[in-house]
């Protein structure tokens, strides 16, 4: 049909002539146009019908689809029920079987079968300890009999995607990824090498850390002094040393939760060199301090297979004295030795240096802390406390002094003095929690912090009776509540006339 209406049109351009000349063309070209028209009409129609059936070709497959996934809802509704049905048979049959048990006394049977409830409720600690936020971990367990049924309903929260696993109806457990996860850690740890198993592997970035703390450290008197002075009151003993290890697990230098059994093992470096327990001194006076030793305690040595100290290693020596009561051998006047053990006696030799059982410890380290802005202005606080010791390592994991406390009221700098350091040993500055924790970025009143150390956090004192400095800064990202900033006030008087 195109081509019959193109081809005239073409030939009267091409061949242009007159009606008068060619007279019956007129009927010829009405009837072009009609067939034209009446081509296109058919043509339209025939596009509209073409998308109407496609429509509803789509509106079908589109309700197939709906009826499908609610035939899908209703089987899936079936077998819960189903389950559920299951689940209330068994509750029945198990309440039944705990009363019959309850009545002839067999206590061990009923045990056995809250056994498999039991390990519901440490799946939920398992997932609960997943919780960032630890306020919000909990675990409610409900047991109660109901019209002829025992009621055990175990409540927890959980964090990430909860999938529901189709055969049994409950929450699907989580397959752990062998290749991001392991259960056997091994490492050094403060004065020992741990070895540590667990139940179950957990992210394989993880690290086991163990922190010593000596009797003097808060970390000792807020978490285990209690405990240790019981335990020493119940089997009658006398404490003369003691430390605690505060175990637990980081990754990328944050403590992380561990909800299982962990079996630790300590090999120590430092191990006693002797402990001659309640020795009764010789009823003669003698020089020879060997004679009333009852212990000799060794800290921060390296060993060499532990039977000789390596060369060149700084250590401590704690050395326990007793005496007969009757003879009072100590108390004549001159000079006292000790043998010394041959382990130290043989490092002493190996390292060709003069041995001294005392260190010098008269040189300090001022630390003084600035409180400012990111831009570097002083801020004031109100009445803020924040914690700074000295550490052995450049980590800052293996405490050098006690922690000392930096207390701001209505200030922006504060100074504490470590005393009693070892002149040319190295220590290294790092602010801290109460425990001595190391951190390098805080959170105040909602506001981070960072700290930035003027010259670095790296100081030796080279002379004895000597002192060092050390200067850094609290860099807060906003102004924090509780601070202040101080500021000069101009007020200005003018005396006027009175007609003015």
């Amino acid at each position: 049909m195109p081509v019959l209406f193109y081809m005239p049109v073409y030939g009267m351009i091409v061949w242009p002539v007159s009606i008068a000349e060619v007279p019956n063309i007129c009927g010829a070209l009405i009837c072009v146009f009609l067939l034209m028209g009446f081509y296109y009409v058919s043509l339209i129609i025939g596009i509209v019908q073409s998308r109407n059936e496609a429509e509803k070709i789509n509106a079908s497959a589109l309700m197939e689809k709906y009826t499908e996934g609610i035939l899908h809802e209703a089987r899936t509704v079936r077998n819960h029920q189903k389950l559920l049905a299951i689940q209330r048979h068994d509750l029945r049959h198990q309440y039944a079987l705990i009363k019959s048990l309850l009545d002839e006394g067999q206590y061990d049977g009923i045990y056995q079968l809250l056994e498999k409830s039991g390990q519901q409720l440490e799946n939920a600690f398992i997932a609960v300890c997943k919780v960032p936020d630890s306020k919000e971990r909990k675990v409610s367990v409900r047991i109660e009999p109901k019209k002829g049924q025992l009621i055990i309903e175990i409540r927890n929260n959980y964090f990430g995607k909860l999938d529901i696993s189709r055969e049994t109806g409950l929450p699907a457990a989580e397959e752990p990824a062998e290749t991001a996860t392991k259960a056997q850690f091994s490492g050094a740890v403060d004065n020992a090498t741990a070895n540590v198993t667990l139940l179950q592997p957990i992210s394989d970035k993880a690290v086991f850390v163990a922190r010593q703390y000596s009797m003097d450290s808060d970390y000792f008197v807020n978490n285990a002094e209690a405990a240790v002075s019981q335990w020493v009151e119940n089997n009658g003993l006398t404490v003369l040393d003691a430390i605690a290890y505060d175990m637990h697990f980081e990754e990328n230098g944050q403590e992380i939760s561990v909800c299982q059994p962990a079996n630790v093992s300590l090999a120590f470096n430092s191990p006693i060199l002797t402990m001659t327990g309640d020795a009764v001194a010789p009823t003669e006076s003698s020089s020879d301090l060997s004679n009333f030793v009852t212990s000799a305690i060794l800290n921060g040595a390296e060993w060499n297979d532990n039977t000789t100290i390596l060369p060149d290693t700084d250590y401590t020596i704690k050395l326990t004295f007793g005496e007969n009561p009757e003879s009072m051998q100590f108390n004549t006047a001159g000079e006292r030795e000790y043998t010394l053990p041959d382990a130290l006696l043989n490092s002493w030799l190996a390292s060709a240096q003069e041995f001294d059982l005392k260190k010098d410890t008269s040189a300090s380290i001022s630390v003084t802390k600035n409180l400012k802005t990111v831009a570097g202005e002083n801020i004031y606080a109100v009445d803020q406390t924040f914690y700074v010791a000295l550490y052995e390592d450049e980590n800052c994991i293996k405490l050098a002094s006690k922690i000392k406390a930096l207390t701001f009221k209505n200030s922006t700098s504060e100074t504490v003095t470590f005393e009693g350091v070892e002149p040319n040993k190295t220590y290294y500055v790092g602010e801290c929690t109460k425990d001595g924790v190391r951190y390098l970025s805080g959170v105040v009143a909602g506001t981070k912090y960072v700290a930035r150390f003027t010259d670095g956090n790296k100081v030796t004192v080279e002379t004895p009776n000597g002192s060092k400095a050390v200067y850094f800064d609290n860099r807060f990202m906003k102004f924090p509540d509780g601070f202040y900033k101080e500021g000069v006030l101009s007020i200005t008087k003018l005396f006027k006339d009175s007609t003015d």
